[in-house]
């Protein structure tokens, strides 16, 4: 027979050769346990040719193992005629030959495969196949359960099989039992037996001596009951709190007093509308009491936060404490001091909690300087220099006193190095600048801390600042006094920075080496009454001198320049000596 497939054991290697001839590259298939893989995607065809066939090479994550058994195999597609006549037309032998090698593959492969048919592989049904296919019933499967067969079993009539049922009847039954026991012999196991649940011929006896429609007035053998059930109407039995008897109780009814449930519970929220929770108690308390860590809470609710509320004894007034806003975001406890000490105030640490403090002297002392030993100190009094002195009653902090410089109200500040203002340093007070000499003052000690504001923008006028107290320190050194904020004729030479005073007459202001100073006039006129007539000069040059670029000069002489002294003349510039 023609080959029209080659088989392999996968081993790994990806490339299969395959050497049978084919019409097309597209006949060629490959089968992987039986399932035909497609081309591309678990293949590829390589080295192809129609007469000499080629190589099958699988693709990575698609390359078989063993035992995997690889088919590749011709099935040439008979679906189209691979040459077609027409009418009139030659008949070519190429068509007749392409034609005929289409029918010839085909029938190649359809005779391997019937010679390919066995019980054990893939192929047409031979004869046993269909024998045993024959004997086998409709719907039968090859998957049941020891359960579904153990459910047909028991469903037989006549299987000769124990059911659970015929099992468990079986286990009730008592080893040496026997089918012919007499009534006598039942009734007597009945009489002896504890929990029969059928009556005895005493207990039968007991009902006969009952009268129709009599009631029980007692708890018949039950040694742990009341006696009887005078008084009783209405009530309840329930076991007692010690657990060891039976006794009458009444049971309350929901419009009734919780009275019998020492430990009732609620199901859901307890709803009082407009009513109260009080006590029948005289002067009794009620009392909340958590659990454990629990805490008793009052809730905030439609967007109002939680407050607790203590009237006054008319519950005509009231005074609330009220939770921080949920916008505070704050969480935290006060935890109360453990006692009451008299005539001091609560404060709290940084925990919450509260302890007694005391409220500091009702006195407010006053201060008085002495010299201090401390850097910047050495004076009793404001010299322009001390910024440190020694107070006569210091106070614990700076903000436990009240300290004014003409009429200025100094700010509190921490440490020992302020920045402005003063701070405290044990008994010592610094100040940030050094007090004027003769300044004003007055320094209190306050019991308590206390807190200067900062006046806000432009509320400080005119009126409230003490004439004379604004010093230079005050002012900042970069400010730039506008020529606007000085009245005409208001600055007098003592306010002028004038490097020496004036020595006799006829002097004028000169920039000299040393500043403005008063100098002898380059053109004093002097005479008699207001006349103007005379120009005077000295007569040595004692200090160098430029004479200015693009201007004349002119003396009187004789003139002498001192040794080492210069006159410089410019290019272009004269300096005349009459």
């Amino acid at each position: 027979m023609a080959t029209t497939f080659v088989e392999y054991t996968g081993d790994g290697n990806a490339t299969k050769a395959f050497s049978f001839p084919s019409i097309q590259e597209s006949d060629v298939k490959v089968e992987v346990d039986g399932v035909t893989k497609t081309t591309s995607t678990h293949y590829n065809i390589t080295s192809y040719t129609t007469t000499g066939g080629g190589n099958v090479v699988f693709t990575a994550g698609n390359i078989p193992t063993s035992p995997a058994k690889i088919r590749i195999l011709r099935d040439t597609n008979v679906d189209v005629a691979k040459a077609t006549y027409v009418a009139g037309s030659s008949v070519k032998a190429a068509d007749l030959n392409a034609n005929h090698e289409q029918l010839l593959f085909a029938a190649q492969e359809e005779q391997n495969n019937l010679a390919s048919v066995t019980t054990t592989s893939p192929g047409l049904m031979t004869a046993a196949d269909k024998t045993k296919l024959d004997g086998i019933e409709t719907a039968a499967t090859a998957d049941q359960t020891a359960s579904e067969i153990r459910t047909l079993v028991e469903s037989a009539s006549d299987s000769n099989v124990f059911t659970d049922a015929d099992h468990s009847k079986l286990n009730a039954i008592e080893a040496g039992a026997t089918a012919d026991q007499t009534a006598s012999e039942i009734r007597t196991l009945v009489d002896n037996a504890s929990d029969s649940n059928v009556f005895t011929d005493a207990e039968k006896s007991k009902l006969a001596g009952i009268s129709a429609g009599a009631g029980a007035t007692t708890f018949a053998n039950l040694s742990d009951t009341p006696a009887n059930f005078t008084g009783a109407a209405g009530k309840t039995v329930k076991v007692n709190s010690s657990g060891n008897a039976l006794e009458f109780v009444t049971v309350t009814t929901p419009t009734q007093d919780i009275v019998d449930d020492t430990t009732p519970q609620l199901g859901g929220n307890l709803d009082v509308q407009t009513n109260e929770i009080t006590t029948s108690t005289t002067n009794g308390n009620i009392k909340v009491t958590p659990n454990g860590t629990g805490v008793v809470e009052i809730k905030g609710a439609g967007g109002a936060d939680g407050t607790l509320q203590l009237n006054c004894s008319a519950n005509s007034h009231g005074v609330k404490i009220k939770s921080p806003p949920h916008s505070a975001a704050q969480s935290y406890t006060l935890t109360l001091p453990s006692n009451i000490v008299n005539g001091q105030f609560l404060k709290t640490d940084s925990n919450g909690n509260l302890s007694w403090a005391a409220a500091g002297s009702q006195t407010i002392a006053i201060n008085t300087l002495s010299s201090s030993s401390g850097s910047g100190g050495g004076s009793a009094t404001f010299n322009g220099s001390a910024t440190r002195f020694t107070l006569s009653n210091p106070g614990s902090n700076a903000q436990a006193h009240l300290v004014s410089i003409n009429g200025v109200i100094q700010k509190p500040n921490s440490g020992t190095s302020p920045s402005e203002g003063f701070a405290i340093d044990g008994n010592d007070i610094i100040f940030a600048s050094a007090p004027a000499s003769g300044a004003d003052f007055f320094i209190l000690t306050i019991g308590l801390a206390i807190s200067i504001n900062t006046p806000a923008d432009d509320t400080v006028t005119s009126a409230k600042i003490v004439d004379g107290t604004i010093v230079n320190a005050d002012i900042n050194a970069s400010a730039a006094i506008a020529g606007s904020k000085l009245a005409d004729d208001s600055v007098t030479e003592a306010k002028l920075d004038i490097y020496a005073a004036p020595s006799g007459t006829d002097k004028v202001l000169g920039y000299t080496s040393n500043g403005m100073e008063w100098v002898e006039s380059a053109a004093g006129a002097t005479g008699g009454g207001t006349d103007k007539i005379f120009w005077e000069n000295g007569q040595t040059v004692t200090t160098n001198y430029t004479i200015t670029n693009g201007y004349n000069a002119m003396s009187a002489g004789p003139v002498t320049i001192n040794n080492g002294v210069a006159v410089t003349i410019g290019t272009g510039e004269n300096w005349t000596i009459v």
